[in-house]
């Protein structure tokens, strides 16, 4: 609360589709969650974004940030994770999700997390929505580990000690291109 940040959520909500409704849920949420740490009247307020949008203001958004989060239960490739790496933003990611295959210690932070059952009650959708059963799993992020991380990348995020600078991810694009990826398959 009493340094230069703000958290930055883009996002949407699964079964949602007006961006101010999305929005409004989202901030109660997140208020909710302050409220619950007796944090809520300390930090500075979210800056959420629900609208879809152009591609050249995602790579503005990207450009605004100094890292790219995605604390996700369970994700497989994640567009916006490599768009972030190529564009030279730190990640931030689970270790157990697809978004590992690109993003590691070298250029990024990998997050410990745990393995745990599906709660229905702890997921976040709707019944409409209902895509897991009693049989699978997903990976819970140690909030911990993410605080850790992102306090990592605040500290150097103006030295030489910021792990991804412009252009790390650059090989990205060769390694999961259409012919690398086909001649995969393909063996």
């Amino acid at each position: 609360y009493n340094e230069d940040v703000i958290l930055v959520i883009k996002t949407s909500l699964l079964g949602v589709s007006d961006p101010n409704q999305a929005k409004a849920q989202i901030y109660k949420y997140t208020d909710t969650v302050k409220k619950q740490l007796h944090i809520r009247g300390k930090l500075k307020k979210e800056f959420i974004i629900t609208e879809r949008l152009p591609y050249k203001d995602i790579i503005g958004l990207h450009n605004a940030c100094d890292c790219f989060v995605m604390p996700s239960n369970g994700e497989a490739f994640c567009r916006p994770a490599a768009e972030a790496l190529v564009l030279g933003k730190t990640p931030i990611v689970n270790k157990n999700s697809g978004m590992s295959d690109y993003i590691n210690d070298v250029n990024g932070y990998l997050l410990k997390s745990t393995k745990q059952p599906v709660i229905l009650a702890n997921r976040g959708l709707s019944d409409d929505y209902d895509f897991y059963n009693a049989s699978q799993y997903w990976y819970h992020v140690d909030i911990y580990d993410l605080c850790e991380k992102l306090r990592y990348v605040y500290d150097a995020r103006n030295s030489d000690a910021h792990k991804n600078k412009q252009g790390v991810g650059t090989s990205l694009s060769e390694h999961f291109s259409y012919a690398t990826i086909g001649s995969n398959i393909c063996t």
